[in-house]
């Protein structure tokens, strides 16, 4: 009886593993290329998991912005940052297990923080 709830229990989470391997995880804001217009370097980040996938339970989103965690793990596909600075940053999103283990990446996504010029804040 035990060998057969360990098969399961097994079988189980191997589902879980193909799941979460297997889904798709794309930014869809910002968009490629676009700018951000935020004094305060907010930015909205929205993810989307392919076909509605869920999150099998322990496992979580890590957000990076230039390479770098930019916000706690989660299991939401919604991410305010704040304090992000003027200029060129790099965004993408992976799937972790547990252990931290990357089950899957999404696609990185370029976009622009665009802030006012503390010299001319009114513009040029």
């Amino acid at each position: 009886m035990l060998a057969m709830l360990r098969l399961v229990v097994g079988l189980l989470l191997c589902a879980s593993l193909a799941v979460a391997s297997a889904a798709g995880l794309t930014i869809t804001s910002p968009a490629p290329k676009e700018t951000v217009h935020d004094n305060a370097g907010n930015v909205n980040v929205v993810l989307s998991v392919e076909d509605g996938a869920v999150l099998p339970p322990g496992y979580r989103i890590r957000l990076l912005l230039d390479g770098e965690p930019a916000a706690p793990d989660n299991s939401r596909t919604r991410f305010q940052l704040s304090g992000v600075d003027r200029g060129s940053h790099e965004l993408q999103a992976l799937i972790v297990d547990n252990d931290g283990r990357v089950l899957t990446r999404s696609a990185p996504v370029t976009f622009y923080m665009w802030q006012a010029s503390r010299r001319n804040p009114s513009g040029p």
